[in-house]
Formats: C-alpha cells, sequence, structure tokens
C-alpha cells in the first residue's frame, strides 16, 4: 500500500487508507498538470468496497466567448471522478462513477467529495475538513480556471449528479465563498440536481435570496442592509444576473426555505450565457479602474442623434436610448454612483452601457475632450473599436451577415491555412426558419448578433443563397463543429421563445464539411459542394444535423451490406473495416462504432481470422455493456462470440470463464428448459473434454442431453448430437474398453476435433 508524501510515484495510480484530503486533492491536480491527458487515480477502502477519485487534465479548442474577446487556444480542463469498483458481469473489477465535475476549484472538491464518502457510508466519521480552513493557500498558489467557457457549454456531463440535501430542519447542504467556488458552478449544480429550496448570497451590506423549485430557479430578491422604509426590494431577472457579477461574498443553500412568488421569468441558461457577458463588461470596467466613486467626462460634448448612434455603431447592439440618457447625464463633475442612483438604473443594466460608452470612446475619466484635442505623441494610439466598426462596415447592413463573395474569400483563406499548417476548419451550410417561415431581415439581424455573441472573433456568419446561410468556424473539428451548431440552435430558440412554454418555434437544418486531415486534397468547391450535399441529405431524411463524414459512412455501409448479401465476402470484410476505423471519428454516436464492430466481427470470426477479432470482441463486449447493461441479450451474445474466439485459438481457461457467465445469463432469462440453454450446457461440455477433464465434462453433456430430448425429442439432429459426444466420453471414461477407433469429438457450430486415443480422464481439483 502507497502512501503519498513528497513527491508522486511514476505510478498513475496509488491506494490511502482514508479518503484524500484537501492538500492531497492539490497534488492531484498538479500532477495531472504536469502529465496532461494521463488520469491520476486515487483508491481507498470504505468497508468491504473500494472508491476511488480521479482526476484528469486535458487539451481542448475553446470555441465559447462573450463580450468580443477571443479565447487563448491550448487551454486546458479538469476533470474529477469519484465513484467505486464492482465486478463485472463477464469480467475483471471495473470502476463505476458516481458523478464528474469539471472544476479547477479544490475547495469545491473537497467538500463534495466529503458529501459523496458519508453518503457512501453514512456510519463513517466525516471526511477531515479542517485542513482546508487551516491551509489557505496564497493567491500565486491558486489554481488558473479556464474562464467562461464552462458557463457556456451547459451539459450534464459538466456537474455532479448526486448532491443530496439534508432533510433536517436548518440544515445547509451547499455553503462556500464566492472567491473560491463560482456561482455559475453552483446554479447549474443546484439545476442538474434538482434541489429545492433557497440560495442565500451575502457581500458586505448586500443580500440576496434566490428560490429553486425543481432545480429551476422561481423567485430573485435582492435588498440592502440599511434599508430605508419606502426602499423596496428588487427582484426578479434582474437580481440573479447582478449575482453572477459578483466575485466575493458568501454562499450557502438552505433546502427548507420555500415561497410562493414567482419573478423569474427566462431560462437559467439564458441568464447564465448573459450573466457571462456582464460578467467580462464589469472586468473590462474594473481594469479602467472605474467604480462608483469615478468622475467620467464626455469626449465630444453635445452631438445629434445620427453623429450619437454613428459612433456607438463600433459597438455592442442595445438600447441606444438608455445609453444616450446615460451619455447625457454624465458632467465631469458628479460620481457616477450617484448619476446611477437618481437614474435608478441596476446593475444588470448600466454595466453594459458603460463598457460600450468606454469602449466607443465616448467618453473617459480625463476632463479633456478626447474628440478634439490634438495630440504631439509621435506613437499613434490604436483604438480597438476601430477594428469592431471595421468588421461590421464587412457585413450586410440588412441582415447582419457578410456578404457571398466575401465569405468565400475568408473560406479560402482558411483552407489556404489548412493546405499550408493543417490547422482545423469546419464549414456549416443552414438554414433557418422561425415558426416555419422564412426568417425577416430584422430576424437576421439578431441571429446574426446571437452568432457573434457566443462565437470566437475569428468564427464567421455569412449568406450563401437566397434561403442559405454559412458558418466558417476555424479550428473546430468534426465533434467540436457539431457541438457549435448545437449550442447555436438552442441559443437562437430560446432568445426566440424567451419566456414562452410553447414548443420550439425555431427550425433548423445543417450540413457540416470539416477539413482535418481526413482528405488529402481538398479544393473550395469541393469542399462547399460536400457541405451541401449534407445539407439537403439531412433535410431529407428530416433531421437537424449531419457532416460529410457522417454521410460518406452511410453511403459505404449501404454498399457493404450490398456486398455481403451478394456474398461478397472478401469485399465486404474490406468495407466493414474501413467502417469501423472511419466510426472512431464520429464520436458524438456510438451507435455507429457498435454496428460497424459487430459486422465486421462477424466476417472475421467466419474466415477464421481470431487473432484480429479477439481485440474487436473485447471492445464489443465492453461497449454492449455499458450501453444495454450486463444483463441484456446483446451483452451476452457478444460474450458468446469471445468465448468462441479464446476457445478456436486454445485459450480454454478464458474460454470457461465466459462459458459459464453466459450459460448462467441464459438460465436466469429463459429458465433450464430451453434450447439455447442446452447449448451452451454442450459448449462448456466439448470445452471441458478436448481438455480431458472428462469428471466435469460428464454432467454437463449429461444435462444437455435431457433438455434436448424433453424439448425437441429423440430424432432432432441436435439431440443426436448431444447423445453421440456423451456416448464417446462414456466410453472413454471406462479403462476397461480399448480404444480400437479414433474419437470423433462433436463440438457443436465451433469445431470438431479427431483425436487418435485419448488419455485417461483427468480429476477436477
Amino acid at each position: 500500500m502507497n502512501r503519498l508524501s513528497g513527491q508522486w510515484p511514476s505510478h498513475q495510480t496509488t491506494t490511502l487508507t482514508t479518503p484524500p484530503t484537501h492538500q492531497i486533492l492539490l497534488q492531484m491536480l498538479r500532477h495531472a498538470e504536469k502529465n496532461v491527458g494521463q488520469p491520476f487515480t486515487v483508491n481507498w477502502p470504505v468497508g468491504e468496497r473500494p472508491l476511488f477519485c480521479e482526476v484528469l487534465v486535458i487539451e481542448q479548442q475553446i470555441f465559447a466567448r462573450a463580450a468580443r474577446k477571443e479565447a487563448h487556444l491550448g487551454e486546458t480542463q479538469c476533470k474529477w471522478t469519484f465513484g467505486e469498483y464492482t465486478k463485472a458481469e463477464f469480467g475483471k473489477q471495473e470502476k463505476k462513477p458516481l458523478w464528474t465535475h469539471f472544476t479547477r476549484d479544490i475547495g469545491l472538491i473537497t467538500e463534495l467529495l466529503a458529501e459523496a464518502v458519508k453518503a457512501q457510508n453514512p456510519e463513517s466519521e466525516p471526511v477531515p475538513l479542517a485542513e482546508k480552513a487551516a491551509a489557505v493557500l496564497p493567491a500565486a498558489e491558486m489554481p488558473k480556471r479556464t474562464g467562461r467557457f464552462n458557463a457556456l457549454k451547459l451539459t450534464k456531463n459538466t456537474l455532479p449528479t448526486q448532491v443530496s440535501p439534508s432533510r433536517k430542519s436548518g440544515d445547509v447542504t451547499l455553503s462556500g465563498e464566492l472567491n473560491k467556488v463560482e456561482l455559475t458552478g453552483i446554479l447549474q449544480s443546484i439545476s442538474i440536481c434538482k434541489m429545492t429550496g433557497r440560495l442565500d448570497l451575502q457581500d458586505t451590506l448586500e443580500g440576496i435570496e434566490i428560490f429553486f423549485e425543481d432545480g429551476l430557479p422561481v423567485h430573485a430578491c435582492q435588498m440592502k442592509m440599511l434599508n430605508t422604509a419606502d426602499e423596496k426590494p428588487i427582484t426578479g431577472d434582474p437580481v440573479l444576473l447582478s449575482a453572477l457579477i459578483w466575485n466575493n461574498g458568501s454562499f450557502c443553500f438552505n433546502p427548507e426555505r420555500k415561497t410562493s412568488e414567482r419573478s423569474i421569468k427566462r431560462k437559467l441558461e439564458v441568464l447564465l450565457l448573459e450573466g457571462a457577458c456582464l460578467k467580462d463588461y464589469n472586468v473590462y470596467l474594473q481594469a479602467a479602474k472605474i467604480d462608483a466613486n469615478s468622475v467620467l467626462h464626455q469626449n465630444f460634448g453635445a452631438l445629434s442623434d445620427d453623429e450619437f448612434s454613428e459612433k456607438l455603431s463600433a459597438g455592442m447592439p442595445m438600447d441606444t436610448k438608455l445609453q444616450r440618457t446615460l451619455y447625457d447625464a454624465l458632467d465631469g463633475k458628479a460620481k457616477i454612483g450617484d448619476i446611477l442612483g437618481r437614474l435608478n438604473l441596476l446593475k444588470p443594466q448600466w454595466v453594459p452601457v458603460l463598457f460600450n460608452l468606454l469602449s466607443c470612446n465616448l467618453i473617459s475619466t480625463e476632463g479633456e475632450e478626447q474628440g478634439q484635442k490634438k495630440t504631439e505623441d509621435k506613437e499613434r494610439v490604436i483604438d480597438p473599436s476601430l477594428v469592431t466598426k471595421a468588421e461590421r462596415e464587412l457585413a450586410r447592413y440588412e441582415t447582419g451577415f457578410l456578404s457571398f463573395p466575401l465569405f468565400m474569400l475568408f473560406l479560402q483563406r482558411e483552407l489556404d491555412r489548412y493546405v499550408d499548417s493543417g490547422v482545423p476548419l469546419a464549414l456549416v451550410i443552414f438554414e433557418i426558419w422561425h415558426k416555419n417561415e422564412a426568417m425577416s431581415n430584422e430576424k437576421l439581424q439578431k441571429v446574426a448578433n446571437l452568432f457573434r455573441s457566443i462565437a470566437a472573433s475569428y468564427d464567421a456568419i455569412g449568406h450563401y443563397g437566397d434561403f442559405e446561410f454559412a458558418m466558417l468556424l476555424p479550428l473546430k473539428g468534426e465533434s467540436d463543429s457539431r457541438e457549435f451548431v448545437e449550442l447555436f440552435h438552442k441559443f437562437v430558440s430560446d432568445s426566440f421563445d424567451e419566456g414562452s412554454s410553447a414548443t420550439e418555434t425555431i427550425k433548423m437544418t445543417s450540413g457540416i464539411a470539416t477539413a482535418d486531415g481526413s482528405d488529402e486534397q481538398i479544393d473550395l468547391q469541393t469542399f462547399v459542394t460536400s457541405a451541401v450535399k449534407a445539407k439537403r441529405a439531412n433535410k431529407t431524411q428530416g433531421t437537424s444535423t449531419t457532416s460529410v463524414r457522417q454521410l460518406r459512412w452511410e453511403q459505404m455501409r449501404k454498399q457493404a451490406e450490398n456486398e455481403t448479401k451478394s456474398g461478397n465476402l472478401d469485399k465486404a470484410t474490406s468495407l466493414w473495416g474501413t467502417l469501423f476505423k472511419e466510426a472512431s471519428q464520429l464520436e458524438f454516436d456510438k451507435s455507429y462504432w457498435g454496428q460497424a464492430a459487430e459486422k465486421y466481427s462477424q466476417l472475421l470470426l467466419a474466415a477464421g481470422r481470431f487473432s484480429e477479432v479477439e481485440p474487436i470482441l473485447s471492445q464489443m463486449l465492453r461497449y454492449r455493456t455499458e450501453q444495454s447493461g450486463p444483463d441484456d441479450i446483446s451483452t451476452i451474445t457478444a460474450a458468446g462470440e469471445l468465448a468462441h474466439c479464446y476457445y478456436a485459438q486454445g485459450k480454454y481457461n478464458d474460454a470457461e470463464f465466459l462459458i459459464q457467465g453466459v450459460l448462467s445469463a441464459y438460465a436466469k432469462h429463459f429458465g433450464e428448459e430451453y434450447p439455447v440453454v442446452a447449448t451452451w450446457y454442450y459448449n462448456l461440455a466439448t470445452l471441458y473434454h478436448v481438455q480431458h477433464k472428462h469428471a466435469a465434462a460428464e454432467p454437463m453433456y449429461k444435462k444437455s442431453l435431457e433438455i434436448r430430448k424433453r424439448i425437441l425429442g429423440d430424432d432432432h439432429v441436435e439431440t443426436k448430437k448431444s447423445q453421440s459426444s456423451y456416448d464417446a466420453l462414456i466410453k472413454l471414461m471406462n479403462p476397461e474398453k480399448e480404444k480400437e477407433k479414433p474419437v470423433q469429438l462433436i463440438t457443436g457450430s465451433w469445431t470438431v476435433y479427431q483425436r487418435e486415443h485419448e488419455e485417461e480422464p483427468d480429476l477436477l481439483s
């Protein structure tokens, strides 16, 4: 048994006597960061059952962003998994994950691990967390977070699936500090675990209460601690958005607190996406050292409405009237906090407005009017808003989409980059409707703005045809591009149908072409045409998204099935082998791999290529177990095929273990009086027979013979086969009779063995 000390051992698994503490989890994370892509596992016993905690650091291409800022490439994501070991039906001990969490907050993992261990063994002592409070890390030691990607990529696997609220009155399920745990993760945890109760947030003199029912936020309330008698609390969506901007404060969740009020109107996913943007705006203002005590000045003085709109064209699209109101209120004397209070603006309202005014160079903290002053500096100051303005000018003003020629230019440049350096890219050709009608120009402008709010700065959206559009997604392969399209579709649907309980009214069909190394040669015409064909095939089938690789795989599958039916087994085997390799690229749907593996393994077995098919059958057994469970007929069938493969190669011990499991599973499903049960009794008997374990083979032959006589009758060919093998075994077990003729062992559909003489029967130990 290993113990954790100063440095980790070279291997990737270690065992403890107690659950890992906060410091050990931190060491695990550091070790995993030095070995990207290699999981590090810690095991420890709880009673008779071992538990495990595993950390894996993986590299990923980040596509989501907010506030028009690029995400960094080469960013890593940290995946924590907690679970227990179980004994598989047909194999060794396997890991059974109980929850998976993507985070770098060691404090959160420590608390979740403590709750999970307690749930697994309620009578055990709680995990010592005092070490966490005593060993607070300095700022330089805190792990870096990945930013807003986790807030935008809302999947069920990004958070733990087991959080058990206490039933005792007054107990707090979740609590901690917001500077250590992101509020986004807390809200998602409550949502996924369908918790009911009240989340209390406290920051200096402000407090926020958010009520949940079955994981859905229903009411939010914000109130200052030192409020006046006539000051009313703020409620609804703005309160939750305000909370998402907080960087400090404490939180706690109380499952006993409920309310009948309803003030939250929008879906949690939409609020989290908007909150991610607001947080970026707030960070921008903090970097500019703007707070409630700042005094802001107009850079251009009085402006006409047209002049004001022109200068705002380089910024983010938002309410022009509100921006004008705040701009006109800035007199260069009053503090911004006083002005905001006088205008009665909430933080989710004024933060994006100040961001826009500042980024468009309309306001500053200096008294001199920058629009009129002349500078003698030799270095020219670059205005970042000019870049945004140029980008907007490239798009068609009536829709916000790039024109077709300009989009093709950008696509050609990315294809050139791919040819020169191998940097991947994806092209999406799509159609989109609202309530089964084509989008108006006004709606298309909204779609374009929604795309830019979640896309990377190097992504582009443009026109392709009259009712067709295109997305250019550099740095994305098959899986990432499909994930982005699905996120975009959901985001647009939620934004158009905000607050509606009706069925989805946004319909979208798309085709995806990727350049990621799978094609040796590629040109603009071929690349675009392939995406269009995938989209049209997808529209014909009535599905939402189809990729070129997926379409090509389906076409090859039909060819392989035709070759199989025609009896061209060599050609069919080659095609199914290619499909099997290609299926690993279609990660979004494992059914492709399962279908190819099943057909390919059957052909290899029929051809007697047992050494080639063995690893495929082993993977197939694991796949069936994961997809359908260990007791499903498909899993039992896969185990039987692997047993056949072991038997044909003379790996009798491996075959015996599987045959016993298959026999037991079939008997459990159908009962003893069933033909397939008799067959597996017979297979087990022949396995013992060829190993000279006659005493073990005799009752198996006898059981098979008895079942077949009762079900099939004495004259059935299977009954006669059992009788023949049983008689041959009895003769061999009788030492008084001389073996004058060769003995033939009938071993079912697997193989037939010929032996000149049989030795004395082996005794089983």
